[in-house]
């Protein structure tokens, strides 16, 4: 098991006594301890702490200074700062976190209290790291396939213009097939990936028919082909607050699932209503339905991957969906029963403007 290596840095001899006698029974830790704000900052480079235990009062350097500069240093971003001191004012525990503290310790603390704190920064710190692992990880995998993918897209279009036998023919398609569907997943994980880490979008007024029927127009030929018939119900116009790309991908990936599941010459059904001031949209296919015990995991990402009624990347695009609603201010929820079809549906804040 990995130990937590914790940096205390405090001037008073007493107090450094005091947590010695307090780590040295605690085996899953590695402490340092220095005297001087100066002196833990030249030790971050070597020791590399998890936690910081920062006094604020010390001569030279005070503890916010410290605290400041390690907080401007990027590779130091996930270091753990509890701000130590024997006065616990509002005032100097708000200046802590203005300079970057993560929390906030009053002497005298409780022996309890404080190993609980660093547990709970200790497990918070492992979470940040492998968020941001997993972050760099997404944007090198979506850069260093793209490029090949495509590659192998338009050498497979190139060679399908020449004349070919039907074998060939046949194996060449399931390869731009593949690389196809690789690369739309590729593009759903960088999507939602991006909306789960920034919640910032562009919002105005967008009228919520104009934005389903150029959806709808978008989607005429697999529509064509499977001869599904779409009918409105409730057919009525509102404006709602929206990003109007991200709400597009968001009902795209609904009608998507509903075309894809709908039997041929099946029927959709699309139906407006107005909630109070909220408008709600349910789209609704004959398909084959979900069972109960599998609906409550249909909106999770990578969760629903053994639902006959969604597969093949359409639990990540459900997620997605349910992602943007949020980010608009609203939800989504599912009503089937398993041979009865599926019922998707939606609501989003009516714009006032």
């Amino acid at each position: 098991m990995d130990k937590t290596k914790i940096l205390i840095v405090d001037d008073d001899t007493m107090n450094l006594f005091v947590f010695q006698d307090i780590f040295i029974s605690e085996d899953q830790y590695i402490c340092k301890y220095v005297e001087s704000g100066e002196e833990a900052l030249d030790t971050l480079p070597i020791f590399r702490p998890d936690i910081i235990l920062l006094d604020i009062m010390m001569p030279g350097i005070s503890g916010y200074d410290v605290c400041q500069k390690i907080r401007q240093e990027p590779k130091y971003q996930f270091i753990k700062i509890i701000m130590v001191s024997g006065k616990g004012m509002l005032d100097e525990r708000l200046k802590g976190y203005d300079y970057g503290a993560d929390d906030f310790l009053v002497k005298p603390f409780d022996q309890d209290e404080l190993l609980a704190k660093i547990n709970v920064f200790k497990r918070l710190k492992r979470v940040e790291e492998i968020e941001s692992n997993q972050s760099n990880l997404l944007a090198l995998l979506s850069h260093e396939t793209k490029t090949p993918m495509s590659g192998i897209i338009g050498a497979t279009e190139l060679l399908l213009a020449d004349n070919l036998s039907q074998d060939q023919i046949d194996l060449l398609n399931i390869v731009q097939g593949s690389s196809k569907q690789l690369m739309e997943f590729i593009d759903k994980v960088t999507l939602y990936y991006r909306l789960s880490q920034s919640k910032k979008i562009s919002m105005q007024p967008v009228s919520l028919l104009l934005l389903i029927d150029s959806l709808l127009d978008d989607l005429e030929k697999p529509i064509i082909d499977k001869k599904i018939k779409i009918t409105w119900q409730n057919k009525q116009d509102f404006n709602i607050p929206a990003d109007f790309y991200f709400m597009q991908v968001a009902v795209k990936n609904i009608l998507d699932n509903a075309i894809k599941f709908s039997p041929e010459a099946g029927e959709i059904v699309l139906n407006v209503q107005k909630e109070s001031d909220l408008c709600s949209v349910c789209i609704s296919d004959q398909g084959p339905g979900i069972i109960n015990e599998h609906q409550s995991g249909i909106f999770e990402p990578f969760g629903i991957q053994d639902i006959k009624h969604h597969h093949k990347g359409l639990g990540l695009s459900l997620a997605t969906s349910r992602l943007i609603f949020q980010l608009h201010n609203g939800n989504i929820y599912c009503k089937s029963e398993a041979n009865n079809g599926a019922s998707f549906c939606f609501q989003l804040p009516i714009s006032n403007e």
